[in-house]
């Protein structure tokens, strides 16, 4: 089998276990937080544009000054998807997903069979102690800085393998962005 075709049924099995982990078409049952509906109210009420949505986030809670990310981030998807907790969810799957391939990665970069490889990428996925990574709306931004560290990671792999500086730069936006996490 091919390298493309391998990784591309390591993906799928990833993006299958993802699915699961989420409880499969339960997906579709899952809401928001108190926490959530709080913030999202003041986005939601703020004047019907981006800049004053992000300055209504921002001035109804000084500390997200420190995570200025996240100012960006919320309005940007509550835009995108509204008060329908049914994208936001899709999204958080797909961030997640998105880190259990980084991790398959990740380790196949270090060697490790593929077998293997795709096995710590279901074992991140499914880590049971991580439920509001998993089911938080909101919480996105903390599996999204772990995400951005291991595409940092992958990226300076690459930078010291070519030498290229291509890589470099990319693993420092990926890195700054780890900044955003929240906890």
């Amino acid at each position: 089998m091919g390298a493309a075709l391998t990784w591309a049924a390591v993906a799928a099995l990833l993006a299958a276990a993802g699915f699961v982990c989420y409880g499969g078409p339960n997906l579709l049952d899952l809401g928001f937080y108190h926490d959530d509906w709080n913030t999202l109210s003041h986005i939601h009420f703020a004047p019907d544009s981006l800049p004053l949505r992000m300055a209504a986030l921002a001035r109804v809670d000084a500390s997200q000054l420190f995570r200025p990310f996240d100012i960006i981030l919320w309005p940007t998807l509550y835009r995108l998807f509204g008060l329908d907790p049914v994208p936001w969810q899709v999204f958080l799957l797909c961030v997640n997903v998105g880190i259990g391939l980084a991790t398959a990665k990740l380790l196949l970069r270090f060697k490790v069979p593929v077998s293997l490889a795709l096995l710590g990428g279901i074992l991140i996925l499914s880590y049971p102690s991580k439920d509001a990574d998993l089911f938080w709306p909101l919480n996105v931004i903390n599996p999204l800085s772990l995400l951005f560290y291991l595409v940092g990671h992958l990226a300076f792999l690459s930078h010291v393998e070519s030498g290229n500086k291509h890589p470099l730069i990319a693993c420092v936006a990926a890195l700054l962005l780890v900044g955003v996490r929240r906890r």
